[in-house]
C-alpha cells in the first residue's frame, strides 16, 4: 500500500535533513534498520543536478545548497519478515510531497501522522464544491460589458483579480444591436463561464442578448451588477447568481464571485 501526501505549508526553517532524520528515527523505534541504497537527487536548476545513492555522501550537498528547485529523496527500511516502509520524498520550491509504501497500513498511516504532528505540515482550507451545483468548469471565462470608459476601469480590475487567480479571461467587442456577431459567438462558445459586468443607467440589451446565447449553450453564468444599473436577468426566465456592488467599487464583489467560483468547482483555483 503507497499513500502519497502534498503539503503547500510548512515552517520556514524546516531542511529537507530534518524530514530525512525523522523518518529515521521512525523506524528505529520500529526496529526498521535501513535496507539497500538510497536514492538522493538534487536540481539545483535546469543546468546542474547531483545524484548520489549513499545518504553521508549526499548530506552536504544538502546543508551548503539552501536554493534549489528540487530535491528528491528514496530510502527503505525492513524488518523482521515481510516489514519494510520506502520513504520518497520531493521539496519542490510551492509544496513538499511525501510518499510512504508499506504492506501495513496502518504503518504507512502512522508515518504520514509522525511528520505532520512534528513539523506541522498541512494545506489551505479550500472550501470544497456544493455537491448540489458542482459542474466543474475549466477556469475559462467570456467578460461580457460595456465598453465605456466606467466600464472599462472596472473590468480592468476584475480582469487583473482573475488571472491572478489563473483564469483564462476573453472579451467581445463593441457592437449595437440584439444580434451577436459570429466572432463574439465563437469566444462566447471556447468559454466555459459567461461574466456579465452591468454598470450604468443605461440599457442592456445587447448584454441580454449575450447572456440568453450563453443560457443556450451551456456555459455557467455569473453577473456582477453595480448598485443603480437597469437590469432585470428574470426577463431570461430565471434568476442569474448575482454580485451586487456600490459604484466604482467593483472589488467589493469579489468574495462573493470566488465563493460561486468554489462552490461550483472551477477547476485549478
Amino acid at each position: 500500500m503507497k499513500t502519497t501526501h502534498t503539503y503547500h505549508i510548512w515552517p520556514r526553517t524546516l531542511k529537507p535533513a530534518q524530514l530525512l532524520a525523522a523518518v529515521q528515527e521512525f523506524a528505529v523505534k520500529r526496529k526498521m534498520p535501513t535496507f539497500g541504497k538510497g536514492y538522493f537527487s538534487l536540481r539545483i536548476n535546469r543546468f546542474e543536478e547531483t545524484v548520489s545513492r549513499s545518504l553521508k555522501e549526499f548530506l552536504p550537498v544538502m546543508r551548503r545548497t539552501p536554493v534549489f528547485e528540487r530535491l528528491w529523496t528514496q530510502q527503505t527500511w525492513k524488518g523482521k519478515g515481510d516489514k519494510h516502509m520506502t520513504v520518497g520524498i520531493v521539496f519542490h520550491e510551492t509544496h513538499i510531497d511525501i510518499a510512504i509504501e508499506a504492506k501495513d497500513i496502518d504503518l504507512v498511516n502512522a508515518a504520514h501522522a509522525n511528520l505532520r504532528s512534528e513539523f506541522s505540515l498541512r494545506n489551505p482550507e479550500i472550501p470544497i464544491p456544493d455537491s448540489s451545483r458542482a459542474i466543474h468548469p475549466q477556469p475559462t471565462i467570456f467578460l461580457g460589458r460595456h465598453f465605456d470608459r466606467k466600464a472599462s476601469q472596472a473590468a480592468q480590475i476584475l480582469m487583473r483579480f482573475l488571472k491572478l487567480l489563473g483564469f483564462h479571461v476573453i472579451e467581445g467587442e463593441d457592437y449595437n444591436s440584439r444580434n451577436i456577431p459570429e466572432k463574439v459567438k465563437a469566444l462566447m462558445d471556447r468559454q466555459d463561464i459567461y461574466l456579465g459586468l452591468v454598470t450604468g443607467a443605461k440599457e442592456h440589451d445587447w448584454l441580454t442578448a449575450e447572456i440568453s446565447y450563453a443560457l443556450g449553450k451551456g456555459k455557467h453564468i455569473m453577473l456582477l451588477v453595480e448598485n443603480g444599473a437597469k437590469f432585470n436577468p428574470t426577463i431570461l426566465g430565471r434568476d442569474f447568481e448575482q454580485a451586487r456592488f456600490p459604484a466604482s467599487t467593483i472589488e467589493k464583489s469579489f468574495i462573493k464571485l470566488l465563493t460561486e467560483f468554489r462552490s461550483v468547482g472551477v477547476r485549478k483555483i
